[in-house]
């Protein structure tokens, strides 16, 4: 179980790596798509973790 501390450090690091690549225009939309997909992914399972705990 990842901790939603580790885990917002994981999403923040996710979004850092997405506005470099937004500003870069290095890689191909898609991969725009599937990181922007990654973090809400791992934002919705950060929050369910911070429900369970409640």
């Amino acid at each position: 179980m990842i901790k939603p501390k580790e885990q917002s450090s994981e999403i923040n690091q996710l979004q850092s790596w997405l506005s470099d690549i937004e500003i870069n225009s290095v890689y191909d939309a898609g991969h725009v798509e599937d990181l922007k997909a990654q973090i809400n992914t791992l934002k919705e399972k950060s929050l369910l973790e911070e429900l369970k705990e409640f």
